[in-house]
């Protein structure tokens, strides 16, 4: 007697991929100086198309100009990790571009889960292992003072450290520490208040999400 046969590794989600090299394309085409490699991620946003095609869904883009392809413009959307430790302080890196203090975070990629992103982003710019576990709030860096020339919905998410033995600086920050309420150095414009929430909401006075 035979044994059944086995499972078969579902297929991929080919518009997904194809959403995914729209977007790594297109970022490279606007970024990138080299007319030789703008020419590359030209290619790129071809293959997205011919994966779209194939999953029988249709383009992923118009067949327009990068400038020309939105359907319509969103705000960025960012999402910060809030960790603590066992004597309650936060991790907090210093960036390397300004020299101020913020959460480790950065813009969520196309995708990726916004939760995910918070985690990811904590990883690579401290070497912090988490987990997202609640979302503390969402803060729009026009009412809170985020120095960026661009609208961004901030999304900050309460972390639980799964592993911090191994945090080291990166590209991004030059610095980084476990801080209590009373000792957080001066902050990157926008951080205050995504920082107050995160200390209230793992104190227990912050009960509901934030809006601000």
């Amino acid at each position: 007697m035979t044994g059944a046969p086995p499972e078969r590794e579902p297929a991929p989600d080919l518009l997904a991929l194809a959403q995914e090299l729209r977007a790594v394309g297109e970022m490279g085409v606007v970024l990138t100086a080299g007319a030789e490699d703008r020419e590359r991620y030209r290619r790129v946003l071809g293959i997205a198309e011919i994966l779209a095609t194939t999953e029988g869904r249709g383009p992923v883009r118009p067949p327009a100009d990068v400038a020309e392809q939105w359907f319509h413009v969103s705000p960025l959307m960012s999402a910060d990790c809030a960790a603590f430790d066992a004597s309650d302080r936060v991790l907090l890196v210093r960036r390397e571009d300004n020299g101020l203090w913020a959460l480790p975070g950065g813009v969520v990629e196309v995708g990726e889960r916004p939760a995910d992103a918070a985690v990811r982003e904590a990883f690579e710019e401290v070497g912090l292992r988490a987990e997202a576990v609640a979302l503390i709030g969402q803060y729009d860096s026009r009412s809170t003072g985020t120095d960026t020339p661009f609208h961004v919905v901030h999304l900050v998410y309460a972390c639980r450290v799964t592993d911090a033995s191994a945090l080291r600086v990166s590209a991004e920050t030059d610095d980084f520490g476990w801080f209590s309420r009373d000792r957080v150095p001066r902050l990157s414009p926008g951080h205050e208040v995504r920082v107050r929430d995160a200390f209230d909401r793992h104190e227990g006075k912050l009960t509901r999400q934030s809006f601000c």
